[in-house]
């Protein structure tokens, strides 16, 4: 098999990988057992409806989002803080929602997030509205490791993230860490991570500004779908890590607009 055939068929399992998660995102589990809303770690959620919950605040202890809530950000569900480093993990099949900036999750440096989705039942952060042909519609998820911090140093959080579908995000969310703070308008954020990152099976899809923004660290990430991106479909600055089996769809307009760019005349 020559080298361009491999290629091929490389694009084309990975389109067709990502298209089932694309067209699953909005499906709900309708076997979601009933009852109200668990502790999750050191958070009482707060039940909004049959098999729905909110949450927000600093998980300080290790806990589990199941799947059988959906859960809505109500406001920045932050993982661990300077003092308590936590994991949060979450079933396949999870399904968390946001509808404005102040919702976002941030994973705190030294902590790590767990998401643990598969090919059948992908973990899966929207906005809170039917399907996904919006953009900037609430904050992200945001991994911040040490690295590029001005003082806070320790031992990197272990992220995971398998089968995971990232949608609608990238509202401005001004994140203070160390004294320093930084904007993010953006799907998915990796900043400051190091080689304890790990991303595979990712779709990140209409995000306001980059689909993935990386900064300072060296994260892996492999099997990585972008679509509908409004600038970047992956952005990076002092980066050292691992991207394999990266597609990146642009967004229709814009890719119009380039195109209209590139057959104007120039000018001497």
């Amino acid at each position: 098999m020559n080298t361009l055939t491999s290629s091929r068929r490389t694009i084309a399992l990975i389109f067709t990988v990502f298209v089932a998660l694309t067209l699953t995102a909005c499906d709900s589990d309708s076997n979601a057992a009933q009852g109200t809303c668990p502790d999750i770690g050191n958070l009482t959620p707060v039940e909004l409806a049959l098999n729905e919950c909110g949450i927000s605040g600093e998980l300080t202890q290790d806990a589990t989002l199941p799947s059988t809530i959906t859960w809505f950000l109500n406001g920045r569900l932050q993982v661990g803080n300077a003092s308590s480093h936590a994991t949060l993990d979450i079933d396949p099949g999870t399904e968390i929602r946001g509808d404005s900036a102040d919702d976002h999750l941030l994973v705190f440096p030294g902590s790590a997030l767990r998401a643990n989705g598969t090919g059948a039942s992908p973990v899966r952060f929207l906005s809170n509205d039917d399907g996904v042909d919006g953009s900037g519609e609430w904050g992200g998820v945001f991994l911040r490791g040490f690295n590029g911090l001005p003082t806070l140093t320790g031992t990197q959080g272990a992220n995971r993230l398998d089968y995971v579908v990232v949608a609608e995000a990238g509202a401005p969310v001004e994140v203070t860490i160390d004294g320093q703070t930084v904007t993010y308008q953006d799907n998915l954020v990796l900043n400051g991570v190091d080689s304890n990152t790990l991303l595979t099976f990712v779709q990140s899809h209409n995000s306001a500004r980059d689909g993935l923004h990386i900064l300072n660290g060296d994260p892996r990430l492999s099997w990585i779908l972008v679509t509908g991106a409004q600038r970047d479909g992956i952005w990076y600055r002092d980066f050292s890590g691992l991207i394999k089996d990266l597609m990146v769809i642009h967004h229709q307009v814009l890719t119009a607009a380039r195109a209209a760019r590139a057959s104007m005349p120039v000018r001497r």
